[in-house]
């Protein structure tokens, strides 16, 4: 976010590194509430990849706005939000703030952000960049307490060759919402004397070349630490080097990202993380001190495959914007130019699926846009490391369908519209605006149906597809799309049935946060309870239903949860009683829920963290399945609610915990029994209605072994698992997956001797190391806590030809 005045307001935002990646949707709202899906509030701007910044201008002074920015993928999904709540300036100039910003020694800090929020709710309202000799100044404010924090740049220049780290007023922690100490600014007065300082951080740097030394420019290079918010990223210049400043003192992953990158090979080159880790994985650790560079982080690059090729319509037109993705070992992404030529550099060598997606894409030849290829299946190329492949595309011009839902004589918004092919397969959905109105554009030429689901929508309306109205039997009828025309399909919605009720404890005090669904023969339906315990299901088809009510996530007064059941008061959807609804009326379904037992506890490490992700289970012994699980909270503890009142085995499972012991940690049961110390678990006994607390795990620091699987070739295979057992066989719950490039990590490895498998998919036998039939005659591999051991690798042999 940078600076907003008085009539705009601008946005900055990092995309991902993903190769369905389109571009965003920003919806704005007029108060401080953003909006919540990406049919509420006003569209301001749908952008394509490459865009990272939106100004949006001719707002009111001294008014707050809030935005939501979607990412959307080529099959147009739309996923979750990131928010921002901030308001434009005032034009009052004589009503704000000034101060100064330095290092601890008071030497003047140059550039750094200033960032004014309101005291009330954190949100942004105005901003500036400190000068040269370190003043600010932020005029335009209205009378009001404020908070300001202080964030560096890559433009922010001092006297420490690491940077700073960003802190709010009178040496605060910086944060997102409202943090800080509160300064008062009266009407027609500047609040001046505002002096505070930044302390100084830590560094990281390197050199990225190719396998001859030279340098590559244009790298991208991150660090990750274990804290989620500490990271920052860098960019290598002309001769491959890089500095990342302003870190906290922290272990990072650091990882080098080639996308845009320049060098000596004109295929581009392969992602990698320190050092010579595959990218998206674990990286070798990297520590960092305040006031000091971790230098010589380096890497050298492997050469890449490209594919490049030419994008035209069926005239042979070259047609510019086209979205290029390919999926494959890597991914990689980009779009056709004027000339209709895209290039795509960096790929690792094998098939890919290779893309072409214009539904965004418009022109007076294709009012509607370009077909996307993806949605037929895509196109298979073959890559090899250091080639340039050619293919060239053709693209289709596209159809549309648009239209009215109304219902009761009145349009209907938030109906969910989906186009599905001849398949069965839906293309495309969206949801009607306040108008009930909607269009679909970047649909393929061909027989279409069109389907409307108002579940979310308050007028109990029935689902429904479009059918001519001349057909008795009310199936859909599919449409014909033209290219390059819109087809109109209106649609009134029929009111349907409801289900209705509550549901309470044997109090009859309501529960809240029940889900409850209903599954009919061809339909079905879902609700949650409100806080007075009731729930209704709108727009219900006639059939007979199986109706549950799961309070997972209910809030009620028994400190143990509820124990789930289904109507009349049954433990399964097998023995439930059926519920019939007719084509209209109301049919009340209640529930009383029996209180269930707890099992509570938090999930430590011995290096005292606190581990969060760890998976919790509770088996119960009479039957000797899994009851329930859930994940600990960000300061370890867990709760397992619902229970029935029984023994049980508690067990802990951190096979996807890597932080803060980059070698993982040790899965256990409880009390501290390992699944090699042979020693029986601990029985935890619950009964109805309680809570048993203090069910706790310190989980050992893990081993790792690392590794790559190949063929006899010498390629890598990626659709192999490798499975750690004990030195006997045993089962010890920890596997991994290689990657593209065959490379794998096994971490929260128990200090003992460990066999390793790998277990391949049909066109290759599985083995053991080393070169070992079963994990019987498998060679063990020794480990400790915290150690890491690389070399473990596999040459998986050629499965013989079937009969």
């Amino acid at each position: 976010l940078a600076a907003n005045d008085a009539h705009s307001i601008r946005m900055t935002w990092t995309n991902p590194h993903d190769a369905d990646f389109a571009g965003v949707l920003i919806r704005r709202s007029n108060d401080g509430t953003p909006p919540i899906s990406a049919k509420d509030g006003v569209l301001v701007a749908a952008l394509d990849a490459r865009r990272t910044s939106f100004t949006e201008s001719g707002l009111a002074a001294g008014h707050s706005y809030s935005y939501a920015v979607f990412p959307r993928d080529k099959a147009r999904n739309v996923g979750a939000a990131t928010t921002l709540s901030t308001a434009t300036r005032s034009t009052n100039t004589a009503t704000g703030l000034k101060g100064r910003l330095s290092d601890q020694e008071g030497r003047a800090i140059q550039g750094a952000q200033v960032e004014i929020r309101e005291t009330s709710t954190g949100n942004y309202v105005a901003g500036a960049a400190t000068s040269g000799t370190g003043q600010f100044v932020a005029t335009g404010l209205n009378a009001g307490r404020y908070l300001i924090c202080f964030f560096p740049t890559s433009e922010t220049t001092g006297h420490s060759i690491t940077g700073y780290r960003p802190g709010c007023y009178r040496q605060q922690p910086y944060g997102y919402g409202d943090t800080g100490t509160p300064v008062v600014v009266r009407a027609g007065k500047i609040t001046s004397g505002l002096v505070d300082y930044l302390s100084v951080a830590g560094a990281i740097s390197g050199r990225v070349t190719d396998s001859a030394g030279h340098g590559i420019a244009n790298v991208g290079v991150s660090a990750n630490g274990n804290d989620p918010d500490h990271g920052s990223a860098s960019t290598t210049g002309p001769d491959g080097s890089y500095v990342i400043t302003g870190l906290a003192a922290d272990t990072y992953q650091v990882c080098f990202y080639s996308q845009a990158s320049t060098g000596s090979s004109t295929t581009g080159y392969l992602d990698e993380c320190y050092d010579r880790q595959p990218p998206y994985g674990l990286a070798t650790p990297v520590a960092v001190t305040l006031g000091h560079v971790s230098s010589g982080i380096n890497a050298a690059l492997e050469v890449g495959a490209a594919i490049t090729g030419r994008v035209s319509d069926g005239n042979g037109t070259p047609v510019p914007n086209i979205g290029v993705s390919m999926y494959g070992p890597g991914f990689g992404y980009g779009y056709s130019d004027s000339t209709g030529t895209y290039t795509i550099t960096g790929l690792p060598t094998g098939d890919y699926t290779l893309c072409f997606d214009g539904s965004y894409t418009t022109s007076p030849e294709a009012p509607y846009g370009y077909t996307n290829t993806c949605a037929g299946g895509g196109v298979t190329v073959e890559v090899s490391a250091g080639a340039m492949s050619t293919f060239d595309a053709t693209v289709e011009v596209a159809a549309a369908v648009g239209g009215t839902v109304t219902g009761d004589g009145g349009p209907v918004a938030g109906v969910l519209v989906s186009v599905s092919d001849s398949s069965g397969s839906v293309s495309m959905s969206v949801n009607t605006d306040e108008n009930g109105s909607y269009q679909i554009t970047g649909l393929a030429p061909g027989q279409v149906t069109v389907c409307f689901d108002p579940s979310y929508t308050q007028g109990g309306y029935l689902r429904a597809c479009y059918h001519d109205p001349a057909e008795p039997d009310g199936s859909a009828t599919p449409i014909s799309l033209a290219a390059g025309q819109l087809s109109t399909v209106d649609i009134e919605l029929q009111h349907g049935a409801s289900v209705t009720g509550s549901v309470t404890d044997a109090s009859g005090a309501p529960i809240s946060g029940v889900f409850v669904s209903a599954y009919g023969n061809s339909q079905y339906y879902f609700a949650q309870t409100d806080e007075s315990g009731s729930y209704t299901m709108g727009g219900v088809a006639p059939d007979e239903y199986t109706v549950c009510f799961d309070p997972s996530y209910a809030q009620g007064p028994a400190a143990g949860g509820y124990a789930a059941q289904c109507y009349d008061n049954q433990p399964s959807m097998d023995t439930a009683t059926p519920v019939t609804v007719g084509s209209s009326g109301t049919v009340t379904v209640n529930a009383v829920l029996a209180a269930g037992a707890a099992i509570t506890g938090r999930v430590t490490g011995s290096d005292a963290a606190s581990l969060a992700g760890v998976y919790v289970y509770a088996y119960p012994l009479d039957t000797g399945l899994q009851v329930t699980a859930t994940t600990d909270y960000i300061d370890g503890s867990y709760a397992l609610r619902g229970l029935a009142e029984g023994d049980y085995n508690v067990c802990f499972d951190a096979v996807n915990v890597r932080q803060p012991a980059a070698t993982g940690y040790v899965n256990e049961c409880f009390d501290d029994s390992t699944m090699t110390s042979g020693t029986p678990y601990t029985v935890v006994h619950v009964a109805a209605g309680s809570v048993t607390s203090g069910i706790d795990a310190e989980l050992s620091v893990g081993a790792e072994i690392r590794g790559r699987v190949t063929d006899s070739a010498g390629n890598g295979i990626d659709d192999v698992s490798v499975n750690a057992l004990s030195s006997d066989g045993g089962y010890l719950g920890v596997y991994a997956y290689v990657d593209s490039t065959g490379r794998y990590q096994l971490t929260g490895l128990p200090a003992t001797a460990v066999v390793v498998c790998f277990d391949s998919g049909p066109a290759h036998l599985a083995e053991c190391y080393d070169d070992q039939p079963d994990a019987s005659t498998a060679t063990p591999i020794p480990t400790s806590s915290g150690s890491i051991t690389s070399g473990v690798d596999a040459v998986l042999a050629d499965a013989p030809p079937a009969d």
